[in-house]
């Protein structure tokens, strides 16, 4: 019985060992939305991002990660840019941005291809994006990429202002920089 239970308790221990460890997003991570206008271009940043992560193998695999956004803490920092941004995302009925990651692959020593469920404006969508996952110290990692998207995928017609005279362009970037933290 003893033996049993010896073994039992090595075979738990040896998957949690094997098993994602949880890690979520330092302070200081963000996520940059740019695009272009008729007048320059444009830049919103938000440091407000919450991400639920598992990373397994000593950082070779993300097995899991969950990211929202709230879209209200994207700032341009032009309060009338942010006014048409937030209405053309719908934040009073979508207040979040949100990602869902479903698989990834290890394609490298720190490239990760990952595929998932983007949504934005109350309209989700399968995407894939390739990132980088590098370790850093006191075992965090440290999380960038970027994916573009055309806005009226999602249904997002594309702010204009000044009585239509200046319009955003239909694609934007989306820069991601997160610092995981255990």
């Amino acid at each position: 019985m003893k033996r049993l239970f010896a073994i039992t308790a090595l075979v738990f221990l040896t998957v949690a060992a094997i098993a994602g460890q949880p890690f979520k997003a330092e302070k200081g991570s963000k996520i940059t939305v740019s695009g272009t206008s008729t007048m320059h271009d444009w830049t919103m940043v938000s440091e407000d991002v919450k991400v639920d992560a598992s990373i397994a193998d000593g950082g070779a695999t993300i097995e899991g990660l969950k990211l929202s956004l709230p879209v209200n803490t994207l700032k341009s920092h032009k309060s009338g840019m942010d006014d048409n941004a937030y209405k053309a995302l719908k934040s009073d009925k979508n207040p979040q941005i949100t990602f869902n990651l479903k698989t990834s692959q290890a394609k490298g020593s720190s490239l990760v291809q990952g595929a998932g469920k983007l949504t934005i404006a109350g309209v989700t969508k399968d995407i894939s994006l390739d990132g980088k996952l590098e370790p850093l110290a006191d075992g965090k990692y440290k999380l960038t990429g970027s994916y573009t998207l055309d806005m009226e995928v999602y249904s997002v017609e594309p702010p204009s202002f000044m009585f239509g005279t200046v319009s955003t362009g239909k694609e934007v970037t989306i820069t991601y920089e997160i610092i995981l933290i255990k």
